[in-house]
């Protein structure tokens, strides 16, 4: 054999037995595998996946779930509450699904003051009632495969919400007898509900002279005893609000005069409260 041929080929063998030593096999040079975590919205589309090697661990902080945060309607808010599973790593494709939780804010009862006799001080929100009810989504589902929620409702909140507006002179300040009244959230822009106020300054003068007294009331007895009232009788002769004329109400516009007369007191709403 030639020479040159000899030697060549025990390179050859010297530099195989460099490459791949005596007890190296190819599967001890191979690259960790690649997985796919694929994450899910709250309705089961994908919103975005990673790729992780088997034992790194699953950066959950790198997925953008700002996209999950909604408003459903005016009154409720959902946004991310949790993943459906965490594992740290993970050997094999998985999927994982974003969990919710809502909050919807409820008007239960709007205040009981509707009618206001002047365009001094506040709105009040007395007797207003407003819940807020919490739905949370949980990992564990149901017989038919969906994700389970549980619900909890947190009542009287109405000390955090506020009128809007809150003064009866901004109410009523383009001179109208009626103003719409939001019901907002303290920290909030967007009213819950929103009711009719109305502003009654000459309530019980029956016979428009600017002054209610005896004759009013004796005005009052007779056009209910003929049944001659109409709507602008009613809105300055239904002293007690309770959407009639009778005898309470010039009952108590003879009280409201006493009192007037007496310089004792002219609050209207106090003359009603009286028993």
């Amino acid at each position: 054999m030639n020479r040159k041929k000899i030697i060549s080929a025990l390179l050859s063998v010297a530099c195989a037995g460099m490459i791949m030593p005596q007890g190296v096999s190819a599967q001890d040079n191979a690259q960790p595998a690649v997985h796919t975590v694929t994450f899910l919205d709250f309705d089961g589309n994908k919103l975005t996946e990673l790729s992780v090697k088997t034992g790194e661990k699953i950066d959950y902080s790198s997925v953008d779930t700002s996209s999950l945060h909604s408003y459903p309607d005016k009154y409720t808010e959902k946004k991310f509450y949790k993943w459906s599973m965490t594992p740290e790593t993970t050997d094999t494709d998985i999927t994982v699904q974003a969990l919710y939780q809502s909050a919807s804010i409820m008007l239960k009862k709007e205040p009981s003051k509707r009618r206001y006799t002047n365009m001094s001080g506040e709105v009040e929100l007395e007797g207003l009632s407003v819940s807020i009810t919490l739905v949370t989504q949980s990992p564990e589902l149901d017989s038919s495969g969906e994700y389970k929620t549980t619900s909890s409702v947190i009542n009287d909140v109405a000390l955090s919400c506020e009128a809007s507006p809150s003064s009866l002179s901004e109410a009523f300040k383009d001179g109208s007898t009626s103003a719409e009244i939001g019901i907002i959230p303290i920290g909030d822009t967007k009213p819950l509900a929103t009711y009719t106020i109305y502003l009654v300054e000459n309530l019980g003068d029956i016979n428009g002279n600017g002054i209610t007294d005896a004759v009013d009331a004796s005005m009052l007895l007779r056009k209910y005893a003929d049944g001659t009232i109409n709507d602008e009788l009613l809105f300055i002769g239904d002293i007690n609000g309770d959407g009639k004329l009778s005898s309470v109400d010039a009952t108590l516009i003879l009280r409201y005069y006493a009192a007037v007369s007496a310089d004792v007191n002219n609050d209207w709403d106090d003359i009603i409260k009286i028993k």
